[in-house]
């Protein structure tokens, strides 16, 4: 797209040469003015580096949808629920939740401790 961009630039900027060279009518050069300001095509169209700021929008929509799932597992652990003598209703519809909750929250520092563990000997082997 980049390419065709050029070309059409190109392609424009020798119309607009030959229309400065002849003098033929005062309003062209006005109207290739204007023209070429509403598409933009005098401007140098350079190759755009991507930055960090670029995945804010991508990274916040996949946590979200991550995270969203969650939020109905008590709706979807009612549906399937079966009374019983054992356990109630209410007990059932939050165990789910709260078992997730309580292996993320003991399996979060675990990550941390493997680096330090390493690093304490001088020596990290990947293989």
């Amino acid at each position: 797209m980049n390419q065709d961009s050029r070309a059409i630039q190109n392609n424009f900027q020798q119309v607009y040469d030959r229309a400065i060279e002849q003098k033929d009518e005062p309003g062209t050069v006005e109207k290739l003015r204007q023209l070429a300001k509403r598409f933009s095509l005098q401007k140098v169209f350079t190759e755009s580096r991507g930055s960090i700021i670029d995945a804010r929008i991508p990274l916040f929509v996949f946590s979200f949808a991550e995270e969203l799932q969650k939020s109905f597992m008590p709706l979807f652990v009612a549906e399937y629920y079966q009374p019983n003598s054992w356990i109630s209703r209410d007990i059932m519809i939050g165990l789910p939740i709260s078992v997730f909750m309580g292996v993320i929250a003991i399996i979060t520092p675990l990550p941390a401790a493997g680096p330090t563990a390493t690093a304490a000997n001088g020596s990290l082997c990947l293989a």
